[in-house]
This record gives C-alpha cells, sequence and structure tokens, in this order.
C-alpha cells in the first residue's frame, strides 16, 4: 500500500513538472506565434513597398522612353532643318535665291 501511495505521489510529481513544462512550452508557442504575426505584418508591409517602388521604376521607365522619343523627334527636326539650310553660301542667303537673281540678270543681258 505504501509503494502504491508513493508511487501515486511520485506520478503526481511528474505530471505536475509536466504540465508546467507544458505551460513554457505553450507560453514560448504563443510568444513564436506572435512573432510570426509581426513578420508577416512587416513583410506584408514590405511587399506593398516594392511593388509601389517597382511602380515607380516602371513609370520612370516610361518617361525615360518618352524623353527619349522626344530627343529623337527633336534630332530629326534639327536633321530636316539643317537640311534645308545646308544650301547657303557665304553671306548665309540660299543659293535659290541667287539663281532667281541670275536668272533675271540672265535675261536682261541680252537686252
Amino acid at each position: 500500500m505504501d509503494e502504491l501511495l508513493q508511487s501515486m505521489k511520485e506520478l503526481m510529481k511528474e505530471t505536475r513538472e509536466l504540465r508546467k513544462e507544458m505551460k513554457e512550452i505553450r507560453s514560448e508557442q504563443k510568444q513564436y506565434f506572435e512573432e510570426i504575426g509581426e513578420i508577416k505584418k512587416e513583410n506584408i508591409e514590405l511587399r506593398k513597398k516594392v511593388n509601389e517602388l517597382e511602380n515607380k521604376l516602371e513609370k520612370m521607365g516610361e518617361i525615360e522612353q518618352k524623353i527619349e522619343k522626344i530627343e529623337k523627334d527633336r534630332r530629326r527636326k534639327n536633321i530636316t532643318k539643317g537640311a534645308e539650310f545646308k544650301d547657303k553660301n557665304r553671306n548665309g542667303r540660299s543659293t535659290e535665291i541667287y539663281r532667281k537673281q541670275n536668272r533675271g540678270q540672265k535675261r536682261n543681258k541680252g537686252s
């Protein structure tokens, strides 16, 4: 009988110790879950920031493309303007004006 009582007491002690350990484990588990929840929230916030930055990069890329297109258009316009005025002589007048003047002079020479 005494042995049974003593073994029961020992079992009760062991169960108390196990319950304490279980409480500790549960509290640790709760802390871990809270930390995981915080990390998930931070992760979501960081993903939002990354998405915002990616959108800004895309917009910047689009703006850069527009700028390049405008610059190309300006270069084309400058090239065409340059082609119009390439045919200039020393005085800055186009040769077409001189041709027109010379035609009139040639006609008048004969008379």
